[in-house]
């Protein structure tokens, strides 16, 4: 313990993000089923990752992955293809920020996931 959980819907042959309101209430039922102890995180593919990693955002999950790798645009209602994975964080950062939400540094993440140097 503590257990780190890594959500993934959207991901490769998991769960599909569609815009609609059962992509919102499957992830607010993934987080629900979590361990009260655990250290959660997500990352959520496909075009509809914005909209879903922001409600991660304020479900309160520990930590957040975004990029390329699990998605290719930048918004799921327009043809904007992400040409950086330093575009998305950028994004997350600053929305996260406007929730709210501190950012860790790479000290603090480290101390979170246990990793030691």
């Amino acid at each position: 313990k503590p257990y780190f959980i890594s959500m993934g819907p959207g991901m490769h042959n998991a769960a599909a993000t569609y815009p609609d309101p059962w992509g919102l209430l499957y992830l607010i039922n993934m987080k629900h089923m979590m361990p009260e102890d655990a250290v959660i995180g997500t990352s959520i593919g496909g075009r509809n990752w914005l909209p879903l990693t922001v409600e991660a955002l304020m479900l309160g999950v520990d930590f957040i992955r975004v990029g390329k790798e699990d998605t290719m645009w930048m918004y799921p209602h327009r043809d904007d293809i992400l040409e950086r994975n330093a575009d998305a964080v950028k994004k997350i950062v600053t929305i996260a920020r406007e929730l709210g939400r501190e950012i860790a540094t790479p000290d603090e993440a480290r101390e979170i996931l246990g990793i030691k140097l």
